[in-house]
C-alpha cells in the first residue's frame, strides 16, 4: 500500500461492487484492514463490536440464500459480519464485580450499530486503499435468528449487517447521491418544498421505469392499503395506470422488499429474537 493516499480521491472513487474476483485476499492485507477496523473511533470507547470473517464456501453459499440468493456473496473471497456484541462488556463487568444489566439493552443496540458502522466504514476505506472493493448486505437482518445459528452467535451478541470484499472484475459505476443541500441542515431540520425536493430526487435516482404486471400492481396497492388507507391506494394506483409504471419507490417499497416478507422476520420475531439474546426491549430493571 502506497505510504500517501489522496482522501479526497478516495472518497470520490469509491463505489459499491458485485462482481468479485475468485482471488484470495491476503493475510497481510486482511490484517491491516482489521487493524483499521479496530481502530475506529467507538462511544463511550467501548467498542461493543465483533467481527466475523466467513470464507468457508458452504457459509458463504447459505449467507447467499439468506441474502435475497445474491450469488456474488458465495463467489467473493471474504464476508464480514459485524455484530453487534454485549457478551464481552457483561463478561468484563462481571469479572469486576461491576453493573451492567437489562437496563442497557436499547444502548447496546443503538450504540452497537453505531460503533459497527464506523468500524466498517473505516475499514472499507482501508480495503479501498488495497485496490478492494466491497458491498453492505443488510439483508442479514431479516433473518437474523438464522445468521445468528449458522454463525454461533452466543447470547448478547446480535448480527448487524455483513460487508462483502474482494477484488473488482471491473471499476464499475459510482452510484448517484444527494447534493450536501439535501442532505446538511442548519441549526435546525427543514423540510424542503418538493417542488425542490423532488427535481433533486431525480437528479439522484435518475427517472428508472419499472414495467407495470397485475402482480407487481397486486403487492404495490397491498402495501399503500396497509400503510395509508384504500383512498390513497387507489388514487395512486390509479396514476400508475395512467403513467404506464412504477418508480423507482413503488418498486422498491412496494413490491421488491415487500415480496419476501413471508420468509423474513417480522417485528415480533426479532423482538423474541432479540429476547432470547438476553436484550428484552420490553422490559427494564436490573
Amino acid at each position: 500500500m502506497a505510504e500517501w493516499i489522496d482522501l479526497e480521491k478516495l472518497l470520490k472513487d469509491r463505489r459499491t461492487c458485485r462482481s468479485f474476483k475468485p482471488d484470495p485476499i491476503s493475510e497481510d492485507v486482511m490484517t491491516r484492514l482489521y487493524d483499521a477496523a479496530c481502530s475506529a473511533p467507538s462511544a463511550g470507547g467501548f467498542q461493543r463490536i465483533s467481527i466475523i470473517e466467513i470464507t468457508e464456501p458452504e457459509k458463504k453459499e447459505a449467507l447467499a440464500r439468506i441474502s435475497r440468493n445474491q450469488n456474488f456473496i458465495a463467489s467473493a473471497p471474504v464476508n464480514l459480519m459485524f455484530c453487534i456484541d454485549g457478551r464481552r462488556m457483561r463478561r468484563i463487568a462481571e469479572y469486576e464485580g461491576a453493573p451492567y444489566g437489562q437496563d442497557y439493552a436499547i444502548c447496546t443496540l443503538w450504540m452497537g450499530i453505531v460503533d459497527a458502522s464506523i468500524s466498517a466504514q473505516t475499514l472499507v476505506l482501508a480495503a479501498e486503499a488495497e485496490g478492494l472493493r466491497s458491498c453492505y448486505n443488510g439483508n442479514v437482518v431479516d433473518r437474523a435468528d438464522e445468521v445468528s445459528e449458522l454463525l454461533e452467535l452466543p447470547k448478547y451478541v446480535v448480527p448487524a449487517f455483513m460487508l462483502t470484499l474482494g477484488y473488482p472484475r471491473s471499476n464499475g459505476q459510482r452510484s448517484r447521491k444527494y447534493s450536501r443541500n439535501v442532505i446538511v441542515h442548519r441549526e435546525t431540520y427543514h423540510d424542503m418544498d418538493m417542488e425542490e425536493l423532488y427535481p433533486q430526487h431525480l437528479a439522484k435516482c435518475g427517472t428508472p421505469r419499472f414495467a407495470v404486471n397485475d402482480t407487481r400492481c397486486a403487492q404495490l396497492e397491498k402495501m399503500l392499503r396497509r400503510q395509508y388507507d384504500a383512498e390513497f391506494a387507489e388514487k395512486a394506483m390509479a396514476r400508475v395506470h395512467e403513467q404506464g409504471y412504477l418508480t423507482a419507490y413503488q418498486y422498491w417499497f412496494g413490491c421488491y422488499y415487500p415480496s419476501n416478507e413471508d420468509a423474513v422476520m417480522t417485528a415480533e420475531d426479532y423482538r423474541v429474537f432479540l429476547k432470547k439474546k438476553g436484550l428484552d426491549l420490553n422490559e427494564t430493571g436490573l
